[in-house]
């Protein structure tokens, strides 16, 4: 794993959050529209593919275990990605 395949991940990661996010503010403005709930119910997979996706990679990269990665996503996204993009430069 390289740190490049990791920044990758976590862009798309971030994409995947965004758009589920967008899904779920619809859905909620929207909640008798069965259409906006399928959006947000595939958003929602597509997310959570993407950060599962993302965990592996970090737990690689860094030769940890793969909860300890999902937990360091979840709570020092912003830390890990500056870490990261100051790593790659």
């Amino acid at each position: 794993m390289t740190i490049e395949l990791f920044k990758k991940a976590m862009e798309t990661l971030n994409q995947k959050s965004e758009a589920a996010n967008t899904a779920d503010q619809y859905f909620e403005e929207h909640p008798f529209d069965e259409a906006a709930e399928e959006a947000f119910d595939k958003a929602y997979e597509e997310e959570f593919e993407a950060f599962e996706k993302a965990a592996e990679s970090l737990a690689e990269l860094i030769k940890i275990d793969n909860k300890l990665a999902q937990t360091m996503i979840r709570t020092q996204r912003d830390r890990i990605e500056e870490l990261i993009n100051r790593l790659a430069a």
